[in-house]
């Protein structure tokens, strides 16, 4: 989302955004100007119920993956 997208919201800190579902470790945008932090930024969709859209859960990469070490993959993506 670019920064001119953003919508500003209310932030209650008792509901759980969208994206915060997906991806736990992602925090809250406040608003640069607010200094007391009471507006979020959602994406224009997200404004209204109906329109607001789930980001799908990604499952964590498997270890296995995660050992590859990233010169092989690099290389393979090359002889391709």
């Amino acid at each position: 989302m670019y920064p001119t997208e953003a919508k500003w919201i209310s932030h209650d800190p008792t509901f759980i955004y969208p994206l915060q579902e997906s991806f736990s470790n992602t925090s809250s945008h406040f608003h640069p100007n607010d200094s007391f932090l009471t507006r979020v930024a959602v994406c224009a969709s997200c404004l209204k119920l109906l329109t607001r859209c789930h980001s799908p859960k990604v499952d964590k990469v498997p270890i296995e993956i995660q050992e590859v070490p990233i010169l092989i993959v690099s290389i393979y993506l090359l002889c391709i």
